[in-house]
């Protein structure tokens, strides 16, 4: 997993850093002479070390923008990161190179903070991801909340009156509100047919 593999690295150069922290501070207690190629013996191990690192933080470096869909895609802010962590770790390699161990440190420490800032923007990338799988709250599903063809669209009065007499006819069971208000239109269209039936006179023929 990238952010394992991240993690690792950022224990490393760790270590590296700590190993040399420790050997500045002995250059500086002891500086006898027969010490002095044990000490430079250290200082080219640890040089041996922190490019092997560098290598190894390089390639993963690789393996990440291959894994981009489209290469000619920007960098994302893991791989921006990475980058300068690696950048660091020359500066550092140089310094280390050139025995100076106690110059070689800022580099080692900014290589370690980049790395975790390359976690710590991964981290945020997965977990954007995984919101985005996850259905919205208060998204209604497909088919909730949609007008179903028996139910009144309100455009179409007398339409709705007639989808809702055949669903009272075939059993449908209609809230309490919506009963009283089909019987109270019901109502309302017996007033409206009186005067056309009842009203209506023979008048006498007189021819």
């Amino acid at each position: 997993k990238t952010a394992e593999k991240i993690k690792q690295l950022i224990e490393d150069q760790q270590a590296l850093l700590d190993r040399n922290m420790d050997l500045s501070t002995r250059e500086r207690e002891d500086g006898a002479d027969d010490a002095l190629q044990g000490k430079r013996d250290d200082l080219s191990d640890l040089s041996v070390n922190q490019t092997n690192l560098r290598d190894k933080t390089r390639d993963f470096l690789e393996s990440m923008l291959k894994e981009k869909q489209n290469p000619l895609d920007p960098a994302r802010p893991p791989e921006v990161h990475m980058e300068n962590a690696v950048t660091e770790q020359d500066n550092a390699i140089e310094e280390l190179e050139n025995n100076r161990a106690a110059s070689a440190q800022p580099n080692q420490l900014k290589a370690v903070e980049e790395l975790g800032k390359a976690l710590a923007s991964l981290d945020e990338k997965e977990n954007q991801k995984e919101q985005g799988k996850q259905p919205e709250e208060g998204q209604p599903q497909q088919g909730e909340g949609q007008p179903q063809p028996d139910e009144p669209s309100g455009q179409d009065p007398a339409r709705d009156e007639q989808n809702r007499e055949q669903d009272q006819a075939a059993g449908v069971q209609f809230p309490d509100d919506a009963q009283n208000i089909l019987d109270e239109e019901k109502e309302n269209q017996k007033r409206r047919r009186l005067p056309a039936s009842g009203g209506y006179r023979e008048v006498d023929k007189d021819w």
